[in-house]
């Protein structure tokens, strides 16, 4: 169990060091409005400023979920609670993911900013299984590690795509 949570560490400053080389460097969860299903519907496109504030909303997304991750470690409630905390820190990923009017000139871009968007959702969720599955005693060390090494890779990948995305529409201001 301690080498679990050594792992669960390493890869928390791994994930920080991450977030930390992309967005204003302001951590206000509040940032972001995340569209509504019926305004996102609509077949006008967004504004570029309520789109760029769903884009900003991601740094601020990306550290809910850090915090809810370094805080599964702490023991100040039950385990259920701290993998639910985050569990729902893939909600702004995945109405981001679910926006279908981006800005004129932004559709390309935003196709693939969603598209990781996404599977960073999904990333959250295998994340929360995981520990879930963990605290359970549901899975082996050897399986552990090899799901933990596979979920850090798409967790690199995934984040390195929507720092890519998140540069060509600073590029694009």
């Amino acid at each position: 169990m301690k080498r679990k949570l050594l792992t669960l560490a390493l890869v928390a400053i791994l994930a920080i060091s991450a977030v930390g080389c992309g967005g204003n460097g302001t951590s206000d969860s509040g940032g972001s409005s995340f569209v509504s299903q019926e305004e996102n519907q609509t077949s006008e496109p967004m504004s570029e400023d309520a789109y760029l504030t769903e884009v900003e909303g991601l740094s601020a997304a990306e550290e809910d979920f850090l915090m809810a991750y370094l805080n599964v470690l702490s023991d100040d409630v039950d385990v259920k609670t701290r993998i639910e905390r985050v569990r729902v820190t893939k909600d702004p990923f995945i109405a981001f993911s679910e926006i279908t009017n981006p800005p004129q000139g932004y559709e390309e871009v935003h196709s693939r900013l969603a598209e990781a968007s996404g599977r960073y959702g999904d990333f959250i969720d295998s994340y929360a299984d995981l520990l879930w599955d963990t605290s359970e005693g549901l899975i082996r060390d050897r399986e552990y590690d090899k799901v933990m090494e596979k979920l850090t890779t798409e967790q690199e990948e995934i984040t390195s795509e929507i720092e890519k995305a998140r540069a060509e529409i600073e590029e694009a201001q």
